[in-house]
């Protein structure tokens, strides 16, 4: 009894090997081993996808551009609903603004002085959505153009500046975008040649001036000369 067994066991052993033989011989394919399974082709491989905070970030940047676009068109289709200038400005001194009803009535102010900053702004729907400075020097050695752009909620959306400095011959563009927290979005800056707009390093003589970042209309140093009831569409 005991060989029978261990025929039996011998003929279970020898099947073992053999079936698989016989079934490769068959169909004419092997067994692959885990060394040998194909690889999942680049195209169906899933993308490499941002994460979600900079994909909102991004689609909250082209909001941003898309309003602000808007706005600018339409104010620079009309006149500014008021003029605001300011004198007098130093180091250890505030300027002291004043408002004007039209640009007319601002440059005839202003004849006989070159004022150290500017404002014109546009009023929709009884809110400011846009407001467009100059700053620069009574010398004129230097002007800074910045413009600010207001949600509905006058919230800051962009602000955009070009500074202009024959300090090192620069033409600086920066832009800041911003989120209704006053979160920054965005910033990028550009520094060119003032003569010739191509890329430029600046050099020793270069002065940078800073612009003003206003993060909702209440911050504007005007505010106080404009009466609500004067904020018509």
């Amino acid at each position: 009894m005991s060989t029978i067994r261990i025929e039996n066991a011998a003929v279970r052993l020898a099947l073992g090997f053999l079936l698989p033989a016989c079934l490769y011989l068959q169909c004419g394919c092997k067994p692959q081993s885990n060394s040998e399974v194909p690889k999942q082709a680049a195209s169906e491989q899933v993308p490499v996808q941002k994460p979600a905070r900079e994909q909102s970030s991004e689609k909250a940047v082209a909001a941003i551009e898309q309003y602000c676009t808007k706005v600018q068109t339409r104010s620079g289709k009309r006149e500014p609903d008021f003029v605001f200038g300011a004198s007098g400005s130093s180091d250890d001194r505030q300027p002291q603004w004043r408002k004007f009803s039209s640009k007319a009535e601002f440059e005839k102010a202003f004849e006989s002085e070159i004022p150290d900053d500017a404002a014109y702004v546009w009023i929709e729907e009884g809110k400011i959505v846009a407001a467009n400075f100059t700053f620069q020097s009574g010398s004129g050695d230097w002007a800074n153009h910045a413009d600010y752009c207001f949600r509905r909620d006058e919230t800051t959306a962009r602000i955009s500046s070009e500074l202009r400095t024959f300090y090192g011959g620069m033409l600086v563009r920066r832009k800041w975008e911003m989120d209704s927290e006053g979160l920054l979005l965005k910033s990028t800056e550009e520094f060119l040649d003032l003569k010739t707009n191509t890329p430029k390093k600046p050099d020793g003589d270069f002065i940078d001036k800073t612009t003003p970042l206003y993060h909702k209309v209440a911050e504007l140093p005007f505010l106080s000369l404009l009466d609500k009831r004067e904020q018509r569409p």
